[in-house]
């Protein structure tokens, strides 16, 4: 860690209402220790998997696009869906960013995969940690969720902030700011506590929980895609069968992606006894 606390200027004011940034709710960043030197923020195995969706139906899609290119159906709508999602979820990787902090070089370094920008480490006066504000769910409805932002005092010309996390993991931007505190050696500025194990037990169950149902639903629609895709090619069907084979494919898979989640939370919640 960092050998003294650097004190904030006297009289100087920080604003502790939320950025406007976006918010998500699940955890979308991690934090790695790389060196007694150096500390990286960059994206979790929760986005790259979200990421990772949008790419993977792309691709489908467009496979799916050439394939019925050969024969009679129109692939209009396959390359466009495709397309889309292919889009969607490369702009995502491209936008992802890695904040890489080196005490020895005296510099902290924002990477993404379209440009790096090395910043001056004394430019960081604080750390600030506050809430994000409640997201609520689609149409006012449940399934709202607050989130927690992860921020640097930057000095210059005014004094800014930069957001480097807004999601729901309140534990990990907790504890991450007292980290990376700890180790650039200035003040943290935070209203939001580190919570007890209990509580942050309970908390990620459920988000695991959350997870898990959302990894068994996208398995369970790309299952049913794959199969209507597989019915379609290999077996001559007449066109009404199309229209009510493609959501019921849909729709087994997604219970059979429901069954799947349940059994692995079954299996993990056991292991936590």
């Amino acid at each position: 860690m960092a050998d003294s606390l650097r004190e904030l200027p006297q009289g100087m004011e920080i604003k502790t209402t939320p950025l406007d940034r976006p918010a998500a709710n699940f955890r979308t960043t991690r934090m790695r220790v790389r060196g007694p030197n150096q500390l990286e923020i960059g994206a979790s195995r929760d986005i790259r998997l979200f990421q990772g969706v949008f790419v993977g139906f792309g691709i489908g899609g467009l496979v799916m696009g050439f394939a019925l290119s050969g024969g009679d159906e129109n692939p209009a709508v396959a390359f466009l869906v495709g397309g889309v999602f292919l889009v969607i979820g490369l702009v995502m990787v491209a936008a992802s960013r890695r904040v890489v902090f080196d005490r020895e070089e005296g510099v902290v370094h924002f990477r993404s995969l379209v440009r790096t920008e090395p910043r001056p480490l004394d430019e960081i006066l604080a750390v600030q940690v506050v809430e994000g504000g409640y997201h609520p769910g689609s149409n006012g409805g449940g399934g709202g969720y607050t989130s927690y932002q992860l921020n640097l005092v930057r000095d210059g010309e005014t004094v800014s902030r930069l957001g480097l996390s807004n999601h729901s993991d309140r534990d990990w931007t907790a504890e991450t700011g007292v980290t990376l505190a700890e180790f650039l050696g200035v003040p943290l500025l935070s209203t939001v506590a580190v919570r007890d194990k209990v509580a942050k037990e309970n908390e990620q169950r459920l988000q695991r929980r959350v997870l898990v149902g959302i990894a068994g639903a996208c398995l369970g629609f790309f299952g049913g895609f794959v199969g209507f895709a597989a019915l379609m090619f290999n077996f001559d069907l007449p066109g009404e069968w199309m229209m009510w084979l493609f959501p019921l494919s849909l729709f087994g898979g997604l219970v059979l992606g429901a069954i799947l989640a349940v059994q692995v939370e079954r299996k993990i919640g056991r292991s936590d006894q």
